[in-house]
């Protein structure tokens, strides 16, 4: 306190600041929250897709299998 008269220039300009700083804070806490989330969203995503991806060409291998074993049974029943 400047004279006991109440709070200085700058005594209110180191108020403001410290507010300020502690705003930004804040809000770089909310950001990262909120990146988190999406980041967690993100993931969910693409594992669906691999899992998806995964399921095709299983599928794909199975086909092709069932395409190998019908010649080899033919074939087999060719030979009888």
């Amino acid at each position: 306190m400047a004279n006991g008269k109440g709070l200085s220039l700058k005594d209110w300009i180191t108020i403001a600041s410290f507010v300020i700083m502690l705003l930004g804070f804040g809000a770089k806490a909310v950001l990262l929250s909120d990146q988190v989330g999406r980041n967690d969203v993100e993931i969910i995503k693409l594992n669906k897709e691999l899992d998806e991806a995964n399921l095709k060409v299983l599928n794909y291998r199975l086909g092709e299998i069932e395409s190998k074993v019908g010649k080899i049974y033919d074939y087999i029943m060719e030979q009888e």
